[in-house]
């Protein structure tokens, strides 16, 4: 089955990830045939990528406090009062730092995937395998959601959001008053929220039931949603 990426987009879960592999890759070092300085190596990386990512955010911290410091020594009150200890930065972390430290971690993860004593199961837990990708909905299977909200619109109108759309590119919403089969469509719409209106008369709220049906390339496209209700006022 296929894996989602095992490197994280954002940078917080990146940092998480390298404290895991740190924490996690000594414990390995028997069955991927690591050497002991091949475990300090790459633990010594991912405490690299951690510390860098630590020390920007607390300069930047720092960098604030100085400014606010700046501004006693200009416009501080009590005038000639003395001013607060000024802020010290923090000292960076006591690995050696080389330039980049995240690709000579995918390196080790390339070196480490290809060794003999290498499992799924080792890759799951210090996190260089990405977990197993959901199988995709069988076309004839997928059911969308269907949220409405006709709250203080008017003119029988109201919205729709469309959800688990997978690869349709339309879909069509019908509706029906409560307690009736008298389904009427209301439009074919792009897109995953729209407006729709009911093709009422009067002056009396009216109680609907919709259905959403998506299309892919004007074929019929999945089944059609669960049935929600929606009232909707002239």
């Amino acid at each position: 089955m296929a894996r989602q990426p095992w490197w994280p987009k954002s940078l917080a879960a990146q940092i998480l990830k390298a404290k895991d592999i740190q924490f996690k890759i000594g414990g390995y070092q028997a069955p991927l045939g690591l050497t002991a300085g091949e475990v300090t190596e790459i633990e010594n990386i991912c405490i690299a990528i951690q510390e860098a990512q630590d020390f920007r955010l607390t300069t930047e911290t720092t960098n604030k406090a100085v400014t606010e410091w700046r501004d006693q020594v200009f416009y501080g009150t009590p005038m000639g009062d003395p001013v607060s200890a000024a802020p010290v930065y923090a000292v960076k972390g006591v690995v050696t730092y080389t330039r980049g430290s995240v690709d000579q971690l995918f390196g080790w993860r390339d070196n480490i995937l290809t060794r003999p004593g290498f499992t799924d199961v080792i890759g799951e837990d210090i996190g260089f395998l990405g977990p197993e990708a959901a199988a995709p909905q069988a076309p004839g299977s997928v059911q969308p959601t269907l949220s409405l909200d006709a709250a203080a619109q008017g003119g029988f109108q109201f919205a729709a959001v469309i959800g688990n759309r997978v690869d349709s590119d339309q879909c069509i919403l019908s509706a029906a008053p409560i307690g009736t089969t008298d389904w009427q469509p209301l439009g074919t719409f792009t897109g995953k929220a729209f407006n729709a209106t009911w093709p009422g008369t009067g002056n009396a709220p009216v109680q609907l039931q919709c259905r959403a049906q998506l299309l892919l390339k004007n074929e019929i496209y999945g089944v059609p949603s669960d049935i929600v209700t929606v009232t909707v006022i002239p």
